[in-house]
């Protein structure tokens, strides 16, 4: 991909502590530096990776993180 969007969305078992959104950034920046080492995207300056979007905690009884890869022209 030559340039793409990215968008977080932290996943988390229950209610009991749900993180603010941004706590989940370290975990999203080693994602996307894995997503380039792998070959996905170029690169991630502003060139490559045009938005960064980060989405509330959504409760789906596991803890994990989703990331999607939107390819933008």
């Amino acid at each position: 991909m030559d340039c793409a969007t990215v968008v977080a969305q932290p996943l988390v078992r229950n209610r009991r502590s749900l993180p603010d959104v941004g706590a989940c950034y370290p975990a999203v920046k080693a994602a996307v530096d894995g997503i380039v080492d792998a070959g996905v995207l170029a690169d991630d300056d502003a060139e490559h990776l045009l938005a960064l979007t980060f989405l509330p905690c959504e409760v789906v009884g596991k803890d994990g993180l989703r990331i999607t890869i939107l390819e933008a022209k």
